[in-house]
């Protein structure tokens, strides 16, 4: 998950400093604009490597996902 956020952070700097050019688009608020499309993409790569961790896990680690047929049985209430 660390080598998918740190390859799309430098493929994000590279976008940034060769490609794009939000400054003449955006003015003052390009940074504002850069800074939000970050976090976003961040937080989907973040997800996305999450999703796939426990997908890995459960796998290859053996892990069972429970079976949920019925619902969890409700606790007695205590007699008065």
């Amino acid at each position: 998950m660390v080598a998918a956020w740190l390859l799309f952070s430098t493929g994000f700097g590279f976008y940034l400093s060769r490609l794009a050019d939000y400054d003449t688009i955006f003015g003052s608020l390009a940074s504002v604009f850069v800074l939000m499309s970050y976090l976003y993409l961040s937080a989907a790569v973040f997800l996305i490597g999450t999703q796939l961790d426990a997908m890995v896990r459960r796998d290859v680690g053996g892990i069972e996902r429970p079976e949920r047929s019925q619902p969890p049985a409700a606790a007695p209430r205590p007699a008065r």
